[in-house]
């Protein structure tokens, strides 16, 4: 964790859109709240390196 509490804030819009699309994919919001499988983190991961990089593209 960053002690900086808006160090995450620059991810939240990417991280709201992904979220709502991969909500597309699956029918809607999946139970389990903040579970995550290894692949999901791997994924995520891969996400915030994408977004602090500006290699992610959401339009």
């Amino acid at each position: 964790m960053n002690a900086d509490p808006f160090h995450y804030a620059k991810y939240r819009a990417g991280a709201v859109a992904v979220t709502e699309y991969l909500a597309t994919l699956t029918g809607g919001a999946t139970a389990g709240g903040c579970q995550m499988s290894g692949d999901a983190k791997t994924v995520a991961a891969g996400l915030i390196v994408a977004m602090a990089d500006g290699s992610l593209r959401l339009e």
